[in-house]
């Protein structure tokens, strides 16, 4: 749940932009910023929905991306 609801960076090559969702550290900011990019505020960039199974029981566990409609689903 921690890594799907952390906000996301993207680096687009064509065109050179590097987009960003609000909610990140205020040092990464400044270090990409100093590394000369200018960063374009989004307020979503793309969505995640994962699944893990735990090795030793076989139970499956998922996740969905609360910032859209979605659901992680397994069989």
């Amino acid at each position: 749940r921690e890594a799907v609801d952390q906000p996301r960076i993207s680096h687009n090559w064509l065109p050179d932009q590097l987009w960003a969702e609000r909610g990140l550290d205020a040092s990464i900011i400044d270090g990409l910023e100093k590394r000369g990019h200018t960063i374009i505020w989004k307020k979503f960039i793309g969505d995640a929905h994962s699944i893990m199974v735990d090795p030793v029981t076989g139970k499956y566990y998922g996740e969905a991306d609360a910032r859209r409609n979605g659901a992680a689903l397994g069989y």
